[in-house]
């Protein structure tokens, strides 16, 4: 931080583990109880450093819906057009990935938002949410970028590449081979290479209009089940085997589903991008693509998020290409996936 220089720091507090006390006197289950003043009460405060808060219903993160996301997003383009330096995000770590995503597709302010939390309550021996708070906040006053990050155990990583691969250690939070953008350490953000700036050109819709059917591929479903409950739906996203791959009576649903609505493929590893043109069989993914399916590089659960943003009005063919441009906007190539290292690189 420039000396002398003040920074306004707007706070959201959504709730999460980081606000949870245990519910009865004397300790057993918590839930979301704390303010984000109260949360921040006890933090060191930099002097130079302004908080806005903004108090939402406390709540746990598997309780949000898209929709909240989306008002968080205008609260935090209000708060930017009001002299917000940088927005602060408190919430939940079940739903953290996919809320940091959704504020990097959805939020146009020109400021950094950082999205944080914690593993361990602040009752529980080893909390890790006031550390993850500094970080963050440093992070906020020193970011030269409108960067969407998500900060914990001081990395600091790009919304669109972060992920959740533990269910209760600090050192949950990953973002594939491309690493964290950085670290915080010694109350300075290090830089490990160019922090990624908000995407330009996503042209998406402002509220949530597909429902979008999330679904893993398993041995031996043939996806039958999904042919009498498909017009429920306005966009498929299939976590497939492998590089791209799917049972050959479930590819034959998802080819006469694809006519209807845009279905999208990931796959259910977490590691390697999607194949292209490896193998020709039937439910492969060059018999997929010639089938009109759509190789996300994109993860689920943020192919998921993306499709349901993309207007209603366009047809099956035209909504996909949207979709692709999205996944372009981001920097992403078709095959790359989400842990390939090249996949910072603009589309072509």
């Amino acid at each position: 931080m420039h000396s002398g220089t003040r920074h306004r720091i707007d706070v959201f507090s959504l709730g999460g583990t980081i606000t949870s006390l245990p519910l009865e006197s004397g300790g057993g289950p918590v839930g979301p109880t704390l303010s984000g003043r109260e949360v921040l009460s006890t933090l060191a405060r930099d002097a130079a450093v302004d908080f806005v808060f903004h108090e939402l219903d406390p709540k746990p993160s598997n309780w949000l819906a898209i929709e909240d996301v989306l008002a968080l997003s205008a609260m935090v383009e209000t708060a930017a057009g009001a002299g917000s330096a940088g927005a602060l995000v408190i919430q939940g770590t079940d739903t953290m990935e996919e809320t940091g995503f959704l504020l990097e597709l959805s939020c146009s302010a020109a400021v950094p938002i950082a999205v944080t939390g914690a593993m361990r309550g602040p009752s529980e021996l080893s909390a890790d949410g006031q550390a993850n708070l500094a970080s963050a906040i440093g992070y906020l006053v020193q970011a030269e970028a409108a960067t969407r990050v998500v900060v914990m155990n001081d990395e600091i990583h790009p919304a669109r590449f972060v992920r959740k691969d533990h269910t209760t250690r600090v050192d949950s939070f990953a973002s594939g081979p491309q690493g964290p953008e950085g670290l915080w350490v010694e109350e300075r953000f290090v830089e490990y290479r160019t922090p990624l700036p908000k995407p330009e050109g996503l042209d998406l819709a402002s509220a949530p209009e597909r429902k979008v059917l999330l679904i893993k591929a398993a041995l031996g479903d043939t996806l039958d089940w999904l042919v009498p409950i498909l017009d429920r739906f306005q966009g498929i996203v299939v976590e497939a085997m492998g590089g791209g791959h799917l049972h050959r009576d479930a590819t034959r649903v998802l080819v006469e589903a694809c006519a209807r609505v845009p279905v999208v493929v990931t796959s259910r590893c977490h590691g390697g991008p999607l194949l292209r043109q490896t193998y020709g069989y039937e439910g492969s993914e060059v018999h997929l693509l010639k089938a009109g399916i759509h190789l996300a590089a994109l993860d689920s659960l943020k192919a998921r998020l993306a499709l349901s943003l993309v207007p209603a009005e366009l047809p099956a063919a035209a909504a996909l290409e949207r979709f692709a441009r999205i996944e372009s906007a981001l920097g992403l190539r078709p095959g790359s996936g989400t842990s390939a290292s090249k996949g910072l690189a603009p589309a072509t």
